[in-house]
Parts: C-alpha cells; structure tokens; sequence
C-alpha cells in the first residue's frame, strides 16, 4: 500500500524502494540501502541525487562515510505541494495562450482526433498501430516502466514484429541505466537510441512519434492504459521536439557529445 500511494504521486519503482528503506532503516550509507533494496549500488547512487533534488531526502558526512536520511516526513506533503503549484503554473499558462492560439488556427485546420484505451488491451492497441507506420518511430520510453508491468512479453513481440517483420526504423531516447542498456535492442541496424542522466520526470510513460500521429502509453501495473492522438501540426511539433532532445542525449556509446566530436576531428 505505501509503495503504490508513492507510485501515484510520482515516485517510480526503485525510488519508492529507496524512500520506504530509509524510513525503515534511519540514516544509511548507499551500501546499506543497496543491500536492503537489491539494488545495484550504481542503481542507488542515481537515484539519491534525483530524490535529494525533489528534496525528500538529505545527506551528511560522518566519519569521512556519506549517510543520507529522510528527515522529515512531511516533506513529502511539500513534494505533493510542489506539483501542484507547477500544474497550476501549466494550466494558467495554457488559459493565456488559448485565445491566441486559436487566432492561429486557420480555416482549413483539421480538429485532432483523441482516442483514449484502458487497461492492458489498450496499451497493446496503441503500440501496435504505431507497426503500421510508414516511416521511422520516434520513441521516449521508459524501460522501468516496461520491466516493472506485466507486459513485458507483449513488449518483446512488439520489437520482434518492428524490427524483423516490418523492419520499421526506430530513433530512441532513454533514462541511461544498465537495465535499459541490456533491454533495448542496440545492435539492430533499424534501432538508434540515445541516454539521458539525471532527468525527473521525463520517462513518466511512452511516447511514440510517427507519421501524423502520436501515442502515449501508461504500462504501470494496475493503471494502464494508452492515449492516441491523431494530428499533423501536434505531431509535427513533437517530432521538432523531440529532435532537439536527441541532439542534446548522449550517443548510444555512452559518451559525450563533445567527445564525440573530439573523437571524429581526430579521425
């Protein structure tokens, strides 16, 4: 019950195991929460800065050793406070552009067409439209969120029918964790994808961009579901956007961008 009342104000998996041990466990070195949780402590090291960033943990020195802690149990009430702020903040900026952006619009524009799909039939249904697209997929994806559902062999099929029946090109970007270096399909010619560290809130669910369209999918345990948005000036835009996300990633090798350019001038 703790874990999933954590899950729905926005904590992912291995965050809420962290959180939970804390609490349990009282200031800790990340070799303890390691032990404790399961986790590699490559995996822990990650997600204690982000949760420090969210300000629901804090850390001190002792003994030269790095101990972190929950101090304050209601800082999870600000944390929930903060989100809310923010969506207010989103919401009152989307009331202001609203009139100008209809004075945008012109006659011929066509009104986007939503189709939203509960449940694990749903997010198969929005997957699998995008195995009919005409081009390449652009693709914001969660592997956590795959690993931690129970749709993990429909997942499977999916890129076997993607890569090998249909052979649709797929660009990428993922949370860079080892779990998702050893899930995705790196070696394949028709998969590119890029990393990206220290991020919040960006990998919440999937996003596929594709011809006029763009699907979004929840795969979480006990709330999927899957959003279908058809429109060429939304998906238009989110391709743009997500282009400049790709470009600012980390290449598939995992170093720099600088790097890699250092590397190809001296070549």
């Amino acid at each position: 019950m703790l874990k999933e009342t954590l899950y729905q104000i926005g904590f992912t998996h291995n965050e809420a195991k962290i959180f939970i041990a804390l609490v349990e466990l009282g200031p800790q070195p990340a070799n303890i929460i390691s032990r404790k949780t399961g986790l590699k402590r490559t995996t822990v090291y990650p997600i204690i800065k982000n949760l420090e960033k969210k300000s629901l943990i804090s850390s001190f020195l002792k003994d030269g050793v790095t101990f972190v802690s929950v101090n304050n149990l209601k800082n999870l009430l600000e944390y929930v406070e903060r989100k809310r702020r923010l969506l207010d903040h989103h919401r009152d900026f989307v009331l202001d552009i609203l009139p100008r952006m209809e004075l945008l619009r012109g006659k011929s524009f066509m009104q986007p067409r939503v189709h939203f799909f509960e449940g694990k039939a749903g997010v198969e249904n929005v997957m699998n439209d995008s195995l009919d697209s005409s081009g390449p997929i652009y693709c914001i994806t969660s592997v956590e969120k795959w690993l931690n559902s129970d749709l993990q062999e429909f997942v499977q099929n999916y890129t076997n029918i993607r890569l090998f029946d249909k052979k649709i090109p797929l660009q990428g970007i993922a949370q860079d964790t080892e779990e998702a270096r050893r899930f995705l399909n790196l070696d394949n010619p028709f998969t590119s994808f890029r990393f990206v560290e220290d991020v919040d809130d960006l990998f919440d669910n999937i996003t596929n961009i594709y011809d006029n369209k763009v699907a979004i999918v929840c795969p979480e345990r006990d709330y999927e579901f899957g959003v279908l948005i058809e429109s060429e000036e939304f998906a238009k835009t989110q391709k743009s956007i997500f282009k400049l996300a790709w470009k600012g990633a980390l290449v598939q090798n995992g170093e720099s961008k600088n790097k890699d350019r250092k590397r190809k001038r001296k070549a």
